[in-house]
């Protein structure tokens, strides 16, 4: 009967606490400028697919929102996030970036993308070392080849600047190892180009 009711106990606290309930919401929303008519004067707006004020998100704790944002209009869009409290930002900001949207980046506190495949490796201008701070490093993105395929096709040379970041190993291996080169940070002292 003990080990009935211990099952029970388990059973009931794992449902209490499982993130089991939690949804994850997909929105798409089509920023534009619109012209209204307001007592005989036309002024321009911001419309959030086609409504002002734009829709109104419901979530609840531990639910994910994803929204993609396209801003067809000529200024910064600013969201306005109330009752969230602390919430976590990652701006995928691949491709061409202005100076505007770095800024609105930064200044909502999100950080942005930087991708492994697309690394300059042998400019060194984005070695793990001097990518920024407020930037989230990912292997690659649907759009690349595998790690294991990309480093059996990248030259000897280039494949010789990354290797000084991993430690020795096969081909395999350096697939996994790449995975995990941020947590190097600096080239190995005992490599060398070969």
């Amino acid at each position: 009967m003990e080990s009935v009711l211990s099952l029970v106990m388990v059973v009931f606290y794992g449902l209490l606490f499982c993130p089991g309930w939690c949804e994850t919401y997909h929105h798409v929303f089509y920023v534009k400028e619109a012209s209204y008519t307001r007592l005989c004067g036309t002024k321009k707006m911001m419309t959030v697919n086609g409504q002002f004020p734009g829709p109104t998100l419901y979530a609840n704790r531990g639910d994910e929102l994803v929204i993609k944002v396209f801003n067809y209009a000529h200024c910064i869009l600013w969201c306005h996030l109330q009752s969230f409290g602390k919430i976590n930002i990652l701006a995928e900001d691949l491709g061409v970036i202005t100076e505007d949207v770095v800024q609105l980046r930064k200044a909502i506190g999100a950080p942005g993308m930087a991708v492994l495949h697309f690394w300059k490796w042998l400019r060194q201008s984005h070695l793990p070392r001097n990518h920024e701070q407020d930037q989230v490093v990912y292997t690659g993105t649907h759009d690349n080849d595998t790690i294991l395929g990309w480093w059996e096709k990248i030259w000897r040379r280039k494949r010789s600047v990354i290797s000084r970041y991993l430690l020795p190993c096969s081909v395999s291996e350096a697939a996994w190892q790449i995975t995990t080169i941020n947590r190097y940070g600096r080239p190995r002292t005992d490599s060398t180009d070969g």
